[in-house]
């Protein structure tokens, strides 16, 4: 496979099957690897979305990589709200590529769920590896059939008629890792503090914003109410029966 990186990209490693490309990469960050490097695999036998949820990862029916950033010299973004607004941000490159390079229509679900036509086409994580480590793994379901689908309320590109020509792999990736750059770039701009526009584009694409939804979160509990706004820090604002409630992290199970 032959990409042409450009900065911040440095490599990319492209294997045939490996459990998974996050835990790959993220041993390979802890042991010194520098900013810009990629982990591609063909199949991932134990992909994982965000909450730990399996991710089906079947061989050339998706594109399936982790990429490493590396904070700048001399600039700590603060690794909470690194990790609050990276996924947020990283959907925005995702819902770009599939409007630019794919041609099709694609919406976020708060946090960073990418929809096609409310169906999951694509998924992402971010784990930190301190001091100055993020590594974001994405998959995308590129080729899968209707009937490879692991569930009903998932999607693939080609499924969404985008065609196979335009999902090569290697065209795919490149498209992704531009966008990639150019949201890390805005995000550590002005100090870190380069992130006004990415939420205002965030906003636009989120399809969560304005619907009544039900959030499970992570002490047990269950709110109810307007998905209203999404804060400066990344968090849902939800107007429940008794005031506005800023969730941070929860899972949005219902949203009508």
């Amino acid at each position: 496979m032959r990409i042409e990186l450009s900065e911040p990209w440095v490599s990319v490693e492209l294997v045939e099957s490996t459990a998974s490309t996050q835990d790959d990469l993220v041993a390979s960050a802890r042991a010194g690897a520098p900013s810009g490097t990629i982990v591609l695999a063909r199949e991932q036998t134990g992909g994982r979305g965000r909450l730990a949820r399996k991710w089906s990862s079947p061989k050339d029916a998706g594109l399936w990589f982790s990429a490493l950033l590396r904070s700048p010299s001399g600039l700590s973004l603060g690794e909470g709200r690194a990790l609050s607004l990276l996924p947020l941000f990283t959907g925005v490159a995702l819902a770009r590529t599939m409007q630019r390079h794919c041609q099709v229509s694609a919406a976020l679900k708060w946090p960073n769920d990418v929809l096609i036509e409310n169906r999951k086409v694509a998924g992402l994580l971010v784990t930190s590896v301190p001091p100055d480590g993020f590594v974001i793994g994405i998959g995308v379901n590129t080729l899968m059939s209707a009937d490879q689908l692991p569930v009903e309320s998932a999607t693939s590109l080609l499924a969404a008629g985008v065609p196979a020509t335009v999902l090569a792999p290697e065209a795919l990736l490149s498209a992704c890792l531009l966008q990639l750059a150019e949201v890390w770039s805005d995000f550590v701009s002005d100090g870190g503090d380069g992130t006004e526009h990415l939420l205002r584009e965030y906003i636009q694409y989120c399809s969560t914003i304005g619907r009544n939804v039900v959030v499970h979160l992570p002490d047990g509990t269950v709110l109810h109410g307007l998905a209203r706004a999404i804060s400066t820090s990344g968090a849902l604002i939800v107007a429940a029966e008794h005031g506005e409630v800023e969730v941070m992290a929860g899972d949005v199970v219902t949203v009508r």
